[in-house]
């Protein structure tokens, strides 16, 4: 998106690609303007308040080809191998070569022009469309294990550049009507747009309703502390030791439920409500609902879900 929502918080800026690869890059959005290619961008992070999804990427730093997503399409089995030209770039969109087929290789450095009974075509355009290449024809009777193929490239400054040479390890000339498709690993840019779905969470009614008879109270019986006992963290203070902050905890919570606790006399102490996050948990602080600490003794805490009449009681202890 082009806004930030508020709650998000920077977290670091982008870590720039080498030099040394823009060129690469720069064949593979076709463009001799590496300056465009990449901007600092920030990375964001929800408050470790907020419950949100955290996206990780494990980029691919440099163009080669994908062995995993690449090979041939029908029943041929002939060893193909592609390597990156000794003075071109790399480029990774997929490609794919076709067996069978007329095609025309255009001329290119030593290598004339000539009719082949193959042909190339790029498949990142929404359709294939037939691919410039240049044809190194070491037996003249077909396609054969010395002969190479070089893949061709044209960038914006409208010079053609050789991007990966294929060649084969076997008898391509047995090969008919076949394919082989290439498929590259490849580096994010900045003009990538990724496209995510998430669902949210659901509450089902039924099992949340049967649910509420397993809410408990952790600890029960609570020990309460003397009113001088630090109440931090002792990492906070490393000075003191104590036991941190009195509470205690519900659990087993269904969603968007309440919680209301009640002394034996009936007076209302406090309400709790699940938030609807994906805890089980609601933390209670031992204050009345007028921030008062409460007073030892038993306690009676109701749970029940907006969706349901039903009600479960329970009690717990706070004792001295």
């Amino acid at each position: 998106t082009t806004s930030v929502p508020d709650t998000l918080v920077p977290l670091q800026e982008q870590v720039m690609l080498p030099q040394s690869l823009l060129p690469e890059i720069g064949m593979a959005m076709n463009t001799t303007n590496l300056s465009t290619l990449w901007e600092p961008a920030t990375a964001y992070r929800l408050p470790s308040n907020e419950l949100g999804l955290e996206i990780l990427f494990d980029n691919d730093w440099i163009i080669e080809p994908d062995a995993e997503k690449s090979g041939w399409n029908g029943t041929a089995t002939v060893p193909v191998e592609i390597r990156q030209a000794s003075d071109g770039y790399r480029n990774g969109d997929a490609f794919v070569f076709m067996t069978g087929v007329s095609g025309q290789a255009v001329a290119y450095d030593v290598y004339p022009a000539s009719a082949t009974d193959f042909n190339v075509s790029l498949l990142n355009a929404g359709s294939p469309y037939p691919l410039k290449f240049a044809y190194d024809d070491q037996a003249p009777a077909g396609l054969s294990e010395d002969d190479k193929i070089i893949i061709l490239r044209q960038l914006d400054n409208g010079i053609e550049y050789p991007t990966w040479v294929i060649s084969f390890s076997g008898d391509i000339s047995a090969v008919s009507n076949d394919e082989y498709t290439f498929n590259f690993k490849h580096p994010f840019t900045k003009d990538d747009i990724l496209h995510f779905s998430v669902q949210g969470p659901v509450v089902h009614e039924e099992q949340a309703e049967e649910s509420i008879n397993r809410v408990k109270v952790v600890p029960n019986p609570y020990y309460a502390a003397a009113s001088w006992e630090f109440r931090g963290s002792a990492a906070a203070a490393s000075s003191l030791v104590g036991r941190g902050d009195r509470r205690i905890a519900f659990i087993n919570v269904p969603q968007n439920a309440s919680i209301r606790i009640y002394t034996v006399r009936g007076d209302l102490v406090q309400v709790l409500k699940h938030d609807g996050g994906i805890s089980d948990r609601i933390f209670w602080d031992l204050r009345s609902k007028d921030e008062i600490e409460i007073a030892y003794g038993v306690y009676i805490f109701q749970v029940s879900v907006p969706f349901s009449d039903k009600t479960y009681t329970g009690k717990f202890a706070v004792i001295k």
